[in-house]
């Protein structure tokens, strides 16, 4: 090989070399705008739901006008939220305070709407509010011996005996849930 064909091939090299320099850098400056365009939008979006729910929250918490909304004060609200997480084992999550998951099921309660309208408002997934759901009735079922008295069945409360639109379909059943006094009607053709 004379002097001008590796001269040639040398400056083919450098020129490839060149190319795949400035192909790498369009590659790595390519990726890095777009990443930190999906970093912002993605930071923009959850910050915006994070802001709704904020706003939402400071104003069932804070406004009258949440009467509407869940059909108690802000501070029966409130109180109620104290009781569930006290006394009923609920607990706030890494995303959601105890606040949030009450409301979304007293919302939910009150108002007999659907998962994915509360989803809509609280800008979060439905299994999310689903799993709240349930375990705000689970921390309700908590309180249940403090404010359920179940009857013992030995009594007819008087809204029903003395009322004979009820009281006829109940008469024979005090005690029959526990098996102690079970009254069989025997009619005349059936008697011995």
């Amino acid at each position: 090989m004379d002097h001008q064909e590796r001269e040639i091939a040398i400056n083919r090299w450098f020129d490839l070399r060149r190319r795949a320099v400035a192909q790498l850098m369009c590659a790595i400056v390519y990726c890095y705008v777009r990443m930190s365009r999906k970093r912002k939008l993605s930071y923009s979006m959850s910050s915006e739901r994070e802001r709704v729910r904020e706003e939402i929250m400071y104003r069932i918490s804070n406004c009258e006008t949440s009467r509407n909304l869940l059909r108690m004060s802000p501070q029966t609200f409130l109180r109620l939220c104290d009781m569930l997480e006290r006394e009923g084992g609920l607990q706030a999550t890494r995303w959601s305070s105890v606040e949030e998951q009450v409301a979304k099921t007293i919302y939910i309660l009150t108002h007999n709407v659907k998962n994915r309208e509360v989803k809509f408002w609280f800008r979060r997934s439905g299994e999310t509010i689903s799993r709240h759901f349930h375990q705000v009735l689970k921390a309700i079922l908590e309180l249940e011996e403090k404010f359920i008295v179940q009857p013992d069945g030995s009594t007819v409360p008087l809204e029903i005996s003395s009322c004979s639109r009820f009281y006829p379909y109940f008469k024979d059943c005090v005690g029959a849930i526990d098996g102690t006094h079970i009254r069989v009607k025997v009619s005349a053709k059936d008697a011995p």
